[in-house]
């Protein structure tokens, strides 16, 4: 009984953060942290990361340490600190896959948002997705079996209200193994710079792999590469006042930096003249030293392993 009302209370926190999380695009209200970073009188706007996000995270974090967890969440403190980075990157670039297919669909694109919305469902049931179950308490067979919901729907036509609301529950899980990983740890400037890094080296795979002699080649990945981004852009902003008291101009730069990459992507549908994607890598690694000078980012399991081999045309091209 304690379990279910638990559950039952992440799918409404969850159902109430629909709205604010329907867009890739969309800003939310800011947390606090990112709020107070501002350039030329505009806010880094976040985008899902908004407070009763945050609200909601941490009323999950309350429910399993009154209630004991659930199926031993209580020791998720003791997650070994590569195994906590491997997690929280692996979970953000789900986060990722699931914020530019639900920006897909709300474009009316209902093709190619059910390319990454079924690709969600492929990381929570490969071989990766097993490791994280047993190592980090991944809710596996529960995640999957909500996020294999949306392509069903859409398959079925359902109305996008319906849609909507799973994809509000489908971030809850998100959220809810978020969680599994130590407060302290998953909030430090640390944790915040390898999750970042790591997204946005994966965009800079996935947009390298999409264009080939100026042209598109693989529509899926150009897509990737614009979740991996919002999403790091969000992580990042989410931490961006802690990160303004260690460095300000360091913190702006990177800033800056993320307003490059998103210009890049600035379309859902790629736009007739493309940018090489070096200048994609050039500003990856532009973001990259000025982040490596505010906090010594922590290790990244298998980091020279390079990105996921791309999408492979799914979505057409």
């Amino acid at each position: 009984m304690q379990q279910h009302k638990v559950k039952m209370w992440i799918g409404l926190g969850a159902f109430v953060l629909g709205g604010a999380a329907g867009s890739a695009g969309a800003a939310g209200t800011p947390v606090a942290d990112g709020a107070a970073v501002y350039r030329e009188g505009k806010a880094f706007a976040p985008g899902i990361f908004n407070t009763k996000r945050i609200e909601a995270m941490t009323a999950i974090q309350v429910a399993q340490s009154s209630e004991g967890g659930e199926g031993g969440e209580a020791g998720h403190a003791a997650m070994a600190s590569d195994d906590a980075v491997a997690f929280v990157i692996y979970l953000r670039t789900i986060e990722s896959r699931l914020q530019v297919a639900k920006a897909l669909y709300d474009s009316g694109d209902h093709k190619n948002a059910l390319v990454h919305f079924q690709r969600v469902v492929r990381y929570l049931t490969d071989a990766k997705a097993k490791v994280f179950e047993k190592k980090s308490g991944l809710n596996r067979e529960h995640f999957a079996s909500e996020a294999g919901a949306i392509p069903q729907l859409i398959q079925s036509k359902a109305a996008a209200k319906d849609v909507q609301e799973v994809y509000a529950h489908i971030l809850g899980e998100v959220d809810e193994n978020l969680v599994k990983v130590d407060a302290a740890l998953r909030r430090s400037p640390g944790m915040t710079i390898a999750v970042s890094l790591a997204l946005l080296k994966h965009a800079a795979h996935e947009y390298g792999d999409a264009i080939k002699d100026g042209k598109i080649v693989k529509l899926g990945d150009w897509h990737a590469a614009r979740g991996l981004v919002w999403t790091a852009r969000d992580v990042f902003g989410a931490a961006a006042g802690v990160l303004t008291q260690i460095d300000k101009g360091r913190t702006h730069d990177a800033i800056a930096g993320f307003d490059g990459l998103q210009a890049i992507l600035a379309s859902l549908q790629p736009p007739a003249k493309l940018e090489d994607p070096g200048k994609f890598l050039a500003l990856v690694s532009a973001i990259e030293l000025q982040v490596s000078g505010l906090a010594q980012p922590l290790a990244v399991p298998g980091a020279g392993d390079g990105g996921e081999g791309g999408e492979g045309g799914e979505a057409g091209k």
